[in-house]
């Protein structure tokens, strides 16, 4: 790339991450990348303990022009500390990251491009590979669809984009009225919404994040507390007209079928849906 565009990354981490995790999810976004972000918005939602506190410390003092620290001073969840993150983000372009995750090296230079080709793209995802011990022994992807006309259509029955992915344009994202609170479903809300407001989404299809997945996963998406927030979800589509009542009804349907399910079941619905 020619203009190098500075850039923020926005990641949350709260108590009940692994500090191993969080500290290679750090090395991969920074120490790995062939383009480093300009600042990483760390958001600490609530207290979280001695070891995830010790990584933060280490990274502060190795990178103090780099780390920005947001202490809250009490847990409010995924939504809430995203909304609040991305207010101290100073650059246009965030990038989102998750605190268990690794970003290939190349993640944000691919992405820069992308921006930088297609002035109007405002929200830049990903394929994502799965893997349950190591990042190089994947256990499965997650494809989404590459342009608009396909993602519109997807976005109706599944969520578009992989949001540990993606970069996107604050100012776009803010005027479509940025995180709001809905629990388990904060990203997708949001994609649906910018898909309301004109604006244009573009993923990569290179898988450009390594996610952690398995049991432990599939076990926070899964039971009766789940089903609760997902009928609140897509009733809200339903009331600002994102699919009719049919289409409505026969996904959560099938969505509840699958969240009350064994979890071994479950893990084999999931395994079908990433092939």
């Amino acid at each position: 790339m020619n203009n190098l565009v500075d850039f923020s990354v926005l990641m949350p981490v709260y108590y009940k991450d692994d500090h191993r995790f969080f500290d290679q999810a750090l090395n991969s976004i920074y120490c790995d990348q062939t383009v480093k972000p300009k600042e990483i918005v760390l958001v600490v939602d609530g207290p979280v303990g001695a070891n995830i506190d010790g990584v933060i410390d280490k990274w502060k003092k190795k990178y103090p022009k780099v780390i920005v620290v947001l202490q809250l001073p009490s847990n409010i969840g995924l939504g809430g500390a995203l909304a609040l993150g991305l207010e101290r983000c100073k650059y246009d372009l965030v990038a989102r990251m998750d605190s268990d995750d690794i970003s290939r090296r190349d993640r944000f230079e691919k992405q820069l491009a992308c921006f930088e080709a297609e002035p109007s793209v405002s929200i830049c995802g990903s394929n994502v590979a799965e893997f349950v011990v190591s990042y190089k022994e994947l256990s499965g992807e997650r494809i989404v669809p590459e342009n608009m006309n396909q993602i519109k259509k997807f976005a109706k029955f599944r969520n578009p984009v992989n949001h540990p992915s993606v970069m996107f344009r604050c100012t776009s994202i803010s005027d479509a009225g940025g995180y709001l609170p809905m629990p388990c479903f904060e990203d997708y809300y949001l994609w649906v919404r910018c898909i309301m407001a004109g604006r244009t989404i573009y993923n990569i299809q290179e898988n450009l994040v390594f996610m952690r997945g398995g049991q432990p996963q599939l076990a926070r998406r899964s039971g009766r507390g789940y089903v609760l927030h997902e009928w609140n979800f897509l009733r809200r589509l339903l009331a600002c007209n994102f699919f009719n009542l049919p289409i409505f009804l026969l996904i959560f349907i099938l969505r509840t079928s699958a969240r009350v399910a064994p979890l071994l079941l479950l893990e084999k619905i999931y395994s079908w849906l990433r092939k």
